[in-house]
């Protein structure tokens, strides 16, 4: 994969996700995108920015597994908040128990989620800066 057509895969997936949310959120609405809306469009973006990745790396000697070490974890997240809402909907009076152990377990996932998802943010720029800094 030539620097070019990465940047273009870049570019193309960017205004796609933009396209993808907005009709998301129109289709579905605020709540339902709250819920799945941010999720689905993060793992979308994960899977392309994976791609393209994989097929610029060796094109210009770098290894892969960078990007697996840090775009797994961020889809994984995205994945587990999916799985939960479908899960916590679905199972009807069931779902109080998800209901319950995600109240309990909130105030900490709250106090760290934003620091790992910054840091993950920036470890995702960085691999795709350094996908498109070399020839």
């Amino acid at each position: 994969m030539t620097k070019q057509s990465y940047v273009n895969t870049l570019l193309a997936a960017a205004i796609g996700l933009t396209i993808l949310g907005i009709a998301l959120r129109m289709g579905i609405g605020e709540h339902w995108f709250s819920l799945f809306g941010w999720p689905l469009l993060a793992l979308v973006a994960t899977i392309v920015i994976a791609v393209a990745l994989f097929r610029r790396y060796p094109k210009i000697g770098l290894r892969r597994w960078p990007t697996l070490f840090v775009l797994l974890p961020a889809a994984l997240i995205a994945l587990i908040q999916i799985v939960f809402w479908t899960a916590f909907f679905i199972t009807g009076p069931d779902g109080l128990g998800l209901g319950l152990a995600r109240s309990m377990t909130i105030g900490y996932i709250d106090a760290v989620l934003p620091g790992v998802l910054a840091v993950l943010a920036a470890l995702i720029a960085w691999l795709v800066y350094r996908g498109a800094s070399q020839q």
